[in-house]
């Protein structure tokens, strides 16, 4: 929750420089390799499914004065877009696919995408991967 908090410590503020650092890595390896760099951000699961925040709510007094759930994506986000580095965040898409299906997309025990979220991830990159391949056939 320290990336997420309204007033940033320094180990959060350290941890995106970091961040950032290693996505400048990758982009440079990337074009050295001449491949295309697509970053996917994928959500916690507190924010796509609203029973999970409403659990993470009760752990965390105070969790919506204190805390914003989607400063990473923010954050990060303006980082690559400062870079030039593409990217797409997936938490739109998978808010609307739980609230459509109901179904659970990430296991309560350790937040990783249950076949359902993988489904749902693989329905929002297709069209991006396609797109990015009939501009560039990289195959």
């Amino acid at each position: 929750l320290a990336l997420c908090a309204r007033d940033l410590g320094e180990d959060a503020r350290r941890d995106y420089a970091d961040a950032d650092r290693l996505l400048g890595d990758v982009q440079a390896e990337a074009k050295r390799l001449g491949i295309p760099l697509l970053v996917v951000e994928i959500p916690y699961r507190s924010m796509v499914e609203p029973e999970a925040r409403a659990s993470l709510a009760r752990k965390v007094p105070g969790l919506e004065e204190h805390y914003d759930l989607g400063r990473p994506a923010r954050e990060i986000g303006a980082r690559m877009d400062a870079r030039g580095i593409a990217h797409a965040d997936a938490t739109p898409f998978l808010v609307q696919q739980h609230a459509t299906t109901g179904e659970g997309l990430f296991f309560p025990i350790d937040g990783h995408l249950t076949p359902a979220g993988h489904a749902a991830l693989a329905r929002f990159l297709a069209p991006l991967v396609a797109e990015r391949l009939a501009a560039k056939p990289h195959l």
